[in-house]
């Protein structure tokens, strides 16, 4: 019995996967229905929440902090996120150019929605443990467009250029095009990191972190401030009676 080798340089796809006895045709219409019904209504709701966001910033001018407009940035990724996976579900992947903008689209969408995460988390660092300007403010938010922007749209490119989006035969994701398969393992395992797991993996950590020398901040504020009202407390409490 001749036996195969998994070498890295061969393609995913030169590998058939067996068809197991036990689903047929009919489950796996079932299965591809019940998997665009609910990704659908998920997207759909996305959709919803990511335009509420944005129509209630636009509509009420106090809303318009900095913080808000990063939480608006988040939904716009968002939007285009659900946006690109609904699209995908209803448009036939193999050798179609939409298959790779919708590729593309969602990977600019993913790490965006990511990295104004992640900023999110470090510009409430700043305002609440740093205490900076509101220059600097200005200046982090700056940096901020470069970073959660210029980054994905560089690595979408990137992609794109080297062709490496395109259709994944549901191996890296379900029911959309992303990452190509038909390149080899660890070429496809890098552009899985570098357009996309590798930078969530960076923004979880980053969140936590920040987000627990945020709270530790906080709770020592505040215990700094219930001193203050306690000794203010004692200060003008009234002098015993004499009698």
């Amino acid at each position: 019995m001749e036996s195969v080798s998994l070498n890295s340089s061969v393609p995913l796809n030169s590998y058939e996967q067996p068809e197991s006895a036990t689903t047929g045709p009919q489950s796996q219409t079932a299965e591809a229905t019940l998997n665009k019904v609910l990704t659908t209504t998920a997207g759909s709701l996305s959709l919803l929440g990511a335009l509420i966001i944005i129509t209630t910033f636009v509509m009420w001018p106090d809303l318009k902090t900095n913080s808000r407009r990063i939480i608006v940035f988040i939904s716009i990724g968002d939007f285009f996120m659900a946006f690109s996976n609904i699209v995908g579900l209803y448009n036939p992947p193999k050798g179609n150019y939409t298959c790779d903008i919708q590729a593309t689209v969602n990977i600019v969408a993913n790490l965006s929605s990511f990295l104004w995460t992640m900023n999110l988390s470090f510009y409430l660092y700043l305002t609440v443990c740093v205490k900076i300007s509101i220059e600097t403010e200005r200046r982090c938010m700056g940096l901020f467009h470069i970073t959660a922007w210029g980054i994905p749209l560089i690595i979408a490119a990137l992609a794109y250029g080297l062709n490496a989006v395109g259709y994944s035969r549901d191996m890296v994701s379900s029911g959309w095009c992303w990452i190509s398969s038909d390149q080899p393992w660890g070429k496809m395992v890098l552009w899985l990191f570098f357009a996309g797991k590798g930078w969530e993996i960076i923004a979880y950590i980053a969140i936590t972190v920040f987000s627990t020398l945020v709270k530790l901040q906080i709770r020592r504020e505040v215990r700094d401030l219930c001193k203050v009202f306690r000794t203010r407390e004692q200060y003008f409490q009234p002098c015993p009676s004499s009698h």
